[in-house]
């Protein structure tokens, strides 16, 4: 009885994760390749990776409830550093210098001419 009361799924991911991720792999190739999976769809859902330990450079809120932000994998300071965005965010809700786990996205993001990399955060 008192197994059936405990709720064992608070560690569990709501969003599936189709691969583990660090982000010192992630490249412009790569984002091409994935770029040639879609469309994106009902029947081809978009990847969702994960990735851990990740350092928050920066963060701020951007329109009225998105958070922008840049994020490292590793502390060393030659380690790639990327955009990030997570839509629908409670804009009082800062979040640590440390995230353990992270669904995301890899997207282009067009930009005022520029093609960059960006993630789009999922679940923390």
């Amino acid at each position: 009885i008192i197994q059936e009361q405990i709720d064992t799924t608070y560690d569990q991911p709501t969003q599936p994760i189709d691969y583990l991720l660090d982000l010192n792999h992630v490249s412009t190739e790569r984002l091409d390749a994935l770029d040639t999976l879609k469309p994106f769809g009902t029947g081809n859902p978009e990847p969702v990776f994960m990735a851990k330990d990740i350092k928050v450079l920066s963060q701020k809120i951007v329109g009225k409830n998105h958070r922008q932000m840049i994020l490292q994998q590793d502390a060393n300071s030659a380690a790639k550093r990327f955009r990030a965005i997570q839509f629908n965010v409670d804009p009082l809700n800062i979040i640590d210098e440390r995230i353990e786990k992270m669904a995301f996205h890899l997207r282009w993001n067009y930009w005022n001419g520029d093609k960059i990399v960006q993630i789009v955060v999922g679940e923390i």
